[in-house]
């Protein structure tokens, strides 16, 4: 749909109705114009513990809004349990470090992560 708002409820629709089955969509969500649709996506990713969306978390620690990134490092750590002092707030060089932790972290787990 055209309209964001719709996108994002029928996401939140899917969600509710299909729990774990609504995976495709919430994945395919990840990556909508709307940052209001990605981050409603950011959540259910975690609401799901999608292992699936790890690696596209990591990658949006580095987004340019701040919010993203905040909801993808909530995100990351209620589906793996770890925590990386990640904070959008810190530094440039802070959360360059927490970033590399976090994609050390994923190089040497995800096997131990697919489904």
């Amino acid at each position: 749909d055209p309209h964001a708002q719709v996108r994002r409820q029928a996401l939140n629709l899917l969600s509710w109705v299909y729990g774990h089955g609504s995976a495709p969509a919430v994945l395919a969500m990840l990556h909508d114009v709307d940052k209001n649709v990605k981050g409603r996506a950011i959540y259910l990713c975690a609401s799901l513990r999608l292992r699936e969306a790890i690696s596209p978390l990591i990658s949006f620690l580095s987004d340019p809004d701040k919010e993203i990134q905040e909801r993808a490092v909530e995100s990351l750590r209620e589906i793996t349990g770890q925590h990386f002092a990640f904070r959008a707030s810190a530094s440039a060089k802070s959360r360059k470090e927490a970033i590399e932790a976090w994609c050390s972290w994923w190089r040497s787990n995800q096997a131990t992560f697919q489904t």
